[in-house]
C-alpha cells in the first residue's frame, strides 16, 4: 500500500531508489511503527499531505526576485511570494486605496500563444585584462569569480564567452601568435598560444568546469555573494563539453598582414594576406580546441567601422562580405561545418545597413553569415534591431559587447570615494533596459564586455579604462571582490531565461482599474502600448511591409533630458527612460514563465500581470528605480515532468531531479505535511501501546 502511494506522488522518479527503500514484501517483515515500515507510513502519509497542499495552494504561488537601489539588502534577492489569481475580475481585487497612485495601473498582459525567438544565453567577454586580473587573485577568490558568474545554482549561470583572437585594447600588451614578417604559410605560427594557454583558458577551462548542465528548475536561486567562497570548484573538463558557448572575435591580425603595418589604429588586410587571415583563425580556433576549449561561433571582425588607437582593422559591408564569401566563409566551413558565422559586431546604429548587405540575396556572403553581431554604444536603438529580425527570420541576432568607459562618465556617475564599491545604479538599469529592448526587438541574449577588471577599470594598454560587474581592489592583498550594480540586473535575465526559452508576447499599458476587467477577459483587447513586434510564425511579407513603416524617431525621457530617438549615436547609450515600467516575459522548457519587470522612474508603480489563461498577480509596490523577475507555473500541477509539483521533502530524500530549495510556500507545504505524517503516526503508535493491539 506505501509503495503504491508513494509511487502514485513521485510517478516513475521513485524508481530503482524508491523499490530499494520501500519494497511492500520488505515491508511486511517489519513490525509496526518502527525502522522502515514505520517510515514508510510517514513517507506515504507525507506525500499524500503534500501532494494536496500543492495542489490547492503551490500552484496559485508567484516567486520572484527584486533589485532595489534603495535598499542594499535587496540585490536579487528572493521576496515573500505573491498570490496567482483566477478569478476573472482583477478590478475586485484592486482598489483604489491598494494602488500608489490611487486612480490607475500598470497592467502588463502576457500572451502565451504568440512565441518569438529562442534564448542562447547570457555571458561576458574573456579579455586578456580579465583573465590577468583573475589570476593575481587568491585560489579561494578566483572560485568565487568563477562561481558568481558561471554557476548555475548560486551565480547567474552564464553560458555564453567571448573570447578575443589576439590582443585586444584590454590586454597588458599587444601581441598576435605569427609576428613572422610575410609567414604567409604560417610556418611560425605558435600553434601553443602560449601567452593564451597560461593566462585566458586557464580562467575559460575554470568557467566550463564550473558551468553546471541544464537545471530544470532555477526558481529556487537565491543569492548572497559572501556563500561564494563556500563552493569548490569542480574539476574535470572535457573537450565535448559544449554548454558554455564560446565566440571568438578577432580585433586585429598580426602587423605584417595590414596595410598599415601596425595593429594599432585601424589599417585593411592587404589583399595578399586575406587568405592567410582566413587560415591563421582556423590554426588559433584549432590551438585553443587542443585545450578543450570550443568555439561555438566568431564574429568577422570587431568594430570594423573603425579606426582605434587600439587594436582595429577596417572593413565596410562590401568589403566584409566578399572577404566572408572568398576567404573566411570555405575556410572555416571546410575545417568547423558548424561554426556559427557573425557579421558586422559594431554599433547598432548601421546595423541595418550592414544586414542588407551581407544578408543581400545578390551576395554568397549570406549562405555564410549565420546572424548579426552588434554592441550597444549607439544607443538602444530597438527599431533597427527590430527591423532586422522582421526581414531576416533565419539569421541569429546576438548583442556581443556593452559597458561604461570611464572616461564618458557623466557628471552626476562621478563618485571617486564609493564608486569602487557600491558602482552607480543607474548603469545597472541601463544594463536592465538594453538587454530587455534588445530582447523585445528579437535578441537571442545579451553579451557583457569585460568579466573582470582591477580598481581603475583596466588593465588597459591605451588607457580606455571602463566600468565592469566586477571590479577587484589589486591593492589588497590576495585582492577584494566589489558587485557593481551591472551584475545584479544581468542576473535578472541571466539566471532565469533559460537557454531554450521563447519569448512571448507582451503588453504594457496603463489602465484605470474599472479598465482591468476588460483586459483579463478578452483576449482581443489591444491596450495603447509602442510594442509593434511580430511573431516568429508571421513573419513574411506582412511583418516586412510593417517593420519598414516603423519609426526611427522614439522619445525617451532620461531624468529631466528627452532624448528625441533612441537611437542618437556614441557616445549617448546605456540610459534607462524613467516614464514608467517596461516588461518581458519568456515560456521556459521547464513550462514556467519569466516575467522581468523595470522601473526606473522616481517613483514606485503598481503593476497587475495577467497571465493569459493561466490567472494574474498583483505588485501594487514596485518600488522606484527597481527590477523584478516573476517566475509563474503554466503547466498542469499534475502533469509529472514539472519537477516542483511533487513534494520537496520527498525529492530530498530520494535525489530524485532535487534543486536547492524551492521557495517558502513548498517548504512551508513541505513542514506542515511532515507535522501532520507525524501527529497521525504517533496518535496511532499511542493507541497501539495502551490497547495492545496489533
Amino acid at each position: 500500500f506505501c509503495t503504491i502511494i508513494v509511487r502514485y506522488c513521485m510517478r516513475s522518479h521513485l524508481q530503482p531508489a524508491g523499490h530499494l527503500v520501500i519494497s511492500s514484501s520488505f515491508i511486511r517483515m517489519i513490525p509496526p511503527f518502527t525502522g522502515i515500515r514505520g517510515l514508510s507510513l510517514f513517507l506515504a502519509l507525507s506525500c499524500v499531505i503534500g501532494r494536496f497542499l500543492n495542489q490547492n495552494y503551490i500552484a496559485d504561488v508567484v516567486q520572484y526576485w527584486q533589485s532595489t537601489r534603495d535598499v542594499p539588502s535587496e540585490r536579487l534577492k528572493m521576496m515573500p511570494s505573491l498570490t496567482l489569481e483566477r478569478s476573472s475580475a482583477l478590478s475586485s481585487s484592486v482598489s483604489d486605496h491598494d494602488v500608489v497612485n490611487r486612480s490607475d495601473v500598470n497592467a502588463i498582459r502576457v500572451d502565451l500563444s504568440i512565441t518569438y525567438q529562442e534564448i542562447v544565453g547570457f555571458g561576458g567577454a574573456f579579455t586578456q585584462s580579465a583573465a590577468h586580473v583573475w589570476q593575481s587573485l587568491s585560489l579561494s577568490l578566483r572560485d568565487d569569480v568563477i562561481a558568481a558568474y558561471f554557476d548555475s545554482d548560486i551565480g547567474l549561470g552564464y553560458s555564453i564567452g567571448r573570447v578575443p583572437i589576439n590582443s585586444c585594447d584590454f590586454s597588458p600588451e599587444t601581441y598576435s601568435f605569427d609576428d613572422a614578417d610575410m609567414d604567409y604559410d604560417l610556418v611560425h605560427f605558435d600553434q601553443s598560444v602560449m601567452i593564451d594557454a597560461t593566462r585566458t583558458i586557464p580562467m575559460i577551462r575554470a568557467a566550463q568546469a564550473r558551468r553546471s548542465t541544464y537545471v530544470a528548475d532555477s526558481g529556487s536561486f537565491m543569492f548572497h555573494p559572501q556563500d561564494l567562497s563556500v563552493v569548490e570548484t569542480s574539476s574535470g573538463l572535457t573537450s565535448s563539453r559544449n554548454d558554455l558557448k564560446l565566440v571568438a572575435s578577432p580585433w586585429s591580425p598580426p602587423a605584417w598582414m595590414k596595410t598599415n603595418r601596425n595593429m594599432l589604429k585601424g589599417g585593411k588586410v592587404n589583399d595578399t594576406a586575406k587568405d592567410a587571415w582566413a587560415r591563421y583563425i582556423v590554426r588559433w580556433t584549432q590551438a585553443y580546441a587542443s585545450y578543450g576549449v570550443g568555439m561555438w561561433a566568431m564574429t568577422v571582425q570587431n568594430e570594423p567601422e573603425s579606426s582605434q588607437q587600439w587594436e582595429s582593422c577596417e572593413f565596410k559591408a562590401p568589403e566584409q562580405a566578399r572577404f566572408v564569401t572568398d576567404y573566411l566563409g570555405p575556410t572555416i566551413r571546410a575545417a568547423y561545418p558548424n561554426m556559427k558565422i557573425f557579421g558586422f559586431d559594431h554599433n547598432k546604429d548601421h546595423l541595418r545597413e550592414w544586414a542588407s548587405t551581407l544578408f543581400n540575396t545578390s551576395s554568397l556572403s549570406a549562405d555564410y553569415v549565420d546572424g548579426m553581431a552588434f554592441h550597444w554604444y549607439a544607443g538602444t536603438c530597438q527599431s533597427y534591431v527590430r527591423d532586422v529580425a522582421s526581414r531576416y527570420p533565419g539569421k541569429i541576432l546576438l548583442p556581443t559587447e556593452a559597458c561604461y568607459e570611464l572616461a564618458e562618465q557623466r557628471p552626476s556617475e562621478v563618485d571617486s570615494q564609493n564608486f569602487l564599491v557600491d558602482g552607480i545604479w543607474s548603469r545597472g538599469e541601463g544594463y536592465g533596459y538594453d538587454i530587455l529592448v534588445d530582447l523585445e526587438a528579437g535578441s537571442v541574449g545579451w553579451t557583457d564586455w569585460n568579466l573582470l577588471l582591477d580598481e581603475a577599470g583596466g588593465p588597459n594598454h591605451v588607457h580606455n579604462f571602463c566600468d565592469a560587474p566586477l571590479l577587484v581592489d589589486t591593492r589588497v592583498p590576495g585582492g577584494k571582490l566589489h558587485y557593481h550594480p551591472q551584475y545584479y540586473f544581468m542576473g535578472h535575465f541571466s539566471k532565469f531565461l533559460l537557454p531554450g526559452s521563447k519569448r512571448v508576447h507582451v503588453d504594457v499599458s496603463r489602465l484605470a482599474i474599472d479598465e482591468l476587467d476588460a483586459l483579463h477577459q478578452d483576449s482581443n483587447i489591444t491596450p495603447s502600448t509602442t510594442d509593434n513586434n511580430l511573431p516568429v510564425s508571421m513573419v513574411g511579407a506582412a511583418s516586412t511591409e510593417a517593420a519598414s513603416q516603423s519609426t526611427t524617431t522614439e522619445f525617451a525621457k532620461v531624468g529631466t533630458d528627452v532624448i528625441v530617438s533612441d537611437c542618437p549615436g556614441w557616445p549617448v547609450y546605456g540610459r534607462c527612460p524613467s516614464d514608467g515600467p517596461q516588461a518581458t516575459a519568456f515560456l521556459r522548457p521547464d513550462a514556467k514563465v519569466a516575467i522581468i519587470v523595470m522601473n526606473c522612474a522616481e517613483h514606485s508603480e503598481s503593476v497587475v500581470v495577467d497571465v493569459d489563461k493561466v490567472g494574474f498577480f498583483k505588485n501594487l509596490n514596485s518600488p522606484a528605480h527597481s527590477i523584478q523577475t516573476y517566475i509563474v507555473q503554466v503547466q498542469n500541477i499534475d502533469n509529472s515532468a514539472i519537477g516542483s509539483s511533487r513534494l520537496l521533502f520527498l525529492e530530498r530524500i530520494f535525489a530524485v531531479n532535487s534543486v536547492a530549495g524551492h521557495g517558502l510556500s513548498q517548504k512551508l507545504a513541505a513542514l506542515v505535511s511532515v507535522v501532520a505524517a507525524w501527529v497521525i503516526l504517533a496518535s496511532c503508535a499511542l493507541r497501539h501501546a495502551t490497547t495492545g493491539r496489533r
